[in-house]
């Protein structure tokens, strides 16, 4: 997968990323298999985004899946290295998927977002992200 910057990364570059900085909830007892195999969907799929440096040091990946016919995005996965990554990478999300709902887990339960903003505001108390 190429990034904006035209920095390039596999499935697994992504993979082995996550491995070295999941924590929380993020990719939760994930086998190394799955996180390469969803990886691999994602890209294909479109339905990853990742935040890259200056440097081409990948910082943060949202992995989720499209539904189309509810014009919804489904957050399955976020992880990021360090504060306000998340920001960047739903203003890429958001070009990918300008007019859709966006579901994700928060505190536990699914939450229907109405659009990428109103996911950008609710973030904001989230902390790693």
């Amino acid at each position: 997968m190429q990034d904006k910057k035209g920095y390039e990364f596999t499935a697994r570059d992504i993979t082995d990323w996550i491995l070295l900085h999941r924590h929380g909830n993020a990719f939760f007892r994930y086998p190394e298999w799955r996180i390469l195999y969803d990886i691999q969907n994602a890209i294909t799929s479109k339905t990853i985004v990742v935040s890259v440096d200056e440097h081409g040091q990948l910082h943060g990946v949202i992995l989720g899946y499209w539904y189309k016919d509810s014009n919804t995005f489904h957050v399955a996965n976020v992880l990021t290295d360090g504060p306000n990554r998340f920001h960047a990478m739903a203003e890429k999300l958001r070009t990918l998927y300008p007019t859709c709902k966006v579901m994700a887990q928060r505190r536990g339960k699914l939450v229907t977002y109405r659009d990428i903003d109103e996911l950008i505001r609710m973030s904001g108390t989230l902390k790693g992200t």
